[in-house]
């Protein structure tokens, strides 16, 4: 039986307008490597207020295409999204014990399946409700507030806290837990906290239970499946089919 987690449809929306503000940073960082070394100057903050409002003009004007094949927006977060998860880091803490007791080609498959988890877990968010495109988008920058957080040179982690006002009126928080790579000098996500819970104790306490139960080998083929059948979903080949699990 499946085991992954249901989220509320109102989390699985906050989280992606969450993922909103980092599908766009790459659009705008990237171009050539003096912004990268801008980009760690700005601070986490200000990194992701600038993030929001560039991708809504993208989401704008890709408003369309993206309606008409959900793969449009999935190849967008797939291109952008890793640049901003530490998701290696993000796996090894959902696995837990179980990551050293995997092959190095069971730890490179689960980095794979899980990135795409993450990615199809914000993209299929969207497509419970066909409005919900239109609606973000009208809210345009009033869709997330940020607190300030306070870092300098040497701080190495920070937690941005942050309030979600989605278009039903609803108002949650939304925490993004960052640390500063000292490697790729850029801050990292490596977990996302709604309203009190946290993205990856959830997902790890949902694979330990199914790893416990039918093995690790037989977990990770199931997330593969699942994956493949919801992408297909998403591409609006079997919207029936479609959940955010």
């Amino acid at each position: 039986m499946e085991k992954y987690i249901v989220w509320p449809f109102s989390y699985r929306l906050l989280l992606l307008a969450a993922a909103f503000t980092l599908f766009s940073a790459n659009i705008a960082l990237a171009a050539d490597d003096q912004s990268i070394q801008q980009k760690e100057n700005l601070g986490p903050v200000v990194m992701l207020q600038n993030a929001v409002h560039r991708l809504l003009v993208n989401m704008d004007r890709d408003r369309v295409q993206i309606k008409k094949d959900g793969s449009h927006l999935m190849v967008l977060a797939n291109d952008v999204l890793v640049h901003h998860f530490d998701i290696r880091a993000m796996s090894r803490w959902v696995l837990g014990k179980y990551w050293k007791e995997a092959t190095s080609e069971q730890q490179q498959l689960f980095v794979q399946e899980f990135q795409t988890l993450v990615i199809r877990f914000y993209v299929s968010a969207m497509f419970d409700d066909p409005k919900l495109l239109d609606e973000i988008l009208e809210m345009g920058d009033r869709i997330i507030t940020y607190e300030p957080v306070a870092w300098d040179a040497s701080t190495k982690k920070v937690t941005v806290k942050s309030i979600f006002a989605v278009p039903s009126g609803l108002e949650i928080p939304v925490n993004f837990k960052l640390y500063f790579s000292a490697k790729k000098r850029v801050w990292l996500i490596y977990d996302v906290n709604v309203d009190g819970i946290s993205l990856i104790t959830n997902y790890r306490n949902s694979f330990s239970a199914e790893i416990r139960k039918d093995g690790l080998a037989t977990m990770l083929e199931r997330l593969k499946n699942k994956n493949s059948e919801q992408l297909d979903a998403i591409a609006g080949k079997d919207r029936v089919k479609l959940t955010a699990k």
